[in-house]
């Protein structure tokens, strides 16, 4: 989620459906400081381009390449993924 504190969440697809971006984006928003929000600016890269700054705390990253989309919440969606197991 752009500019405040949250998870990363990875996906292992080269090529992810729409699907699982939009779920992938709304755990994003769950698990951040955005989680009572409507809508989230969440940023999309792949792995090779995120990495940590020098001397930088735990869960601080950098990213390059990145794609913004806008998470909106659904509780219907939210609650089917905290069913699944991973």
């Amino acid at each position: 989620v752009s500019g405040i504190p949250g998870s990363h969440i990875v996906i292992k697809s080269a090529e992810p459906s729409q699907e699982t971006i939009l779920d992938a984006a709304l755990l994003a928003m769950h698990y951040s400081k955005r989680s009572k929000s409507d809508a989230a600016e969440v940023h999309l890269t792949q792995v090779k381009y995120v990495r940590k700054p020098k001397g930088a705390p735990d869960g601080k990253v950098e990213i390059r390449g990145e794609k913004a989309i806008i998470a909106r919440a659904s509780q219907k969606r939210l609650e089917r993924l905290m069913q699944t197991e991973s």
